[in-house]
């Protein structure tokens, strides 16, 4: 018979496996809305005069490159909890969604949204709100490439 304290942690695995799933759902849900504004670049005939005529113009309708992600420390019994579970899952470390972090913890980079900044932050903010509403503590942070 499988005891009580087993099938408590299984369960409690199961809850933060399904809280990631419903966070990515909910992350990829915000992409496929996430309207980007698109960005216009432009080849000045002089290069180092922005006042030069412009040779050539293109628009990139997902707008400004860039990555988005989530940190994540273990710095509370919620993240703990979640963060174990995710390294159980195989989620942590090198091959896996969250990887460590320079600033300590763990990050989820957003691979998705191609390379539009706008949509990748889209996914970053529904998937922490998610995270967030099962008390997890984590942060979006973003940059422009």
């Amino acid at each position: 018979m499988i005891s009580k304290a087993f099938e408590e942690k299984k369960t409690r695995s199961q809850k933060n496996l399904d809280i990631f799933n419903e966070a990515v759902k909910a992350g990829e849900d915000a992409l496929n809305k996430c309207e980007p504004t698109p960005m216009v670049v432009e080849k000045h005939t002089n290069m180092l005069n922005d006042n030069s005529p412009v040779e050539k113009a293109w628009c990139v309708p997902d707008g400004v490159c860039g990555f988005a992600w989530i940190s994540l420390k273990a710095n509370t019994p919620s993240n703990r909890s979640f963060l174990n579970d995710m390294k159980r899952a195989g989620f942590l470390g090198e091959h896996g969604k969250f990887s460590k972090s320079y600033n300590g913890g763990y990050q989820y980079w957003v691979s998705q949204g191609g390379q539009s900044m706008q949509k990748k932050e889209a996914f970053a903010h529904a998937f922490a709100d998610t995270l967030r509403k099962y008390g997890i503590t984590c942060y979006v942070q973003s940059r422009m490439d």
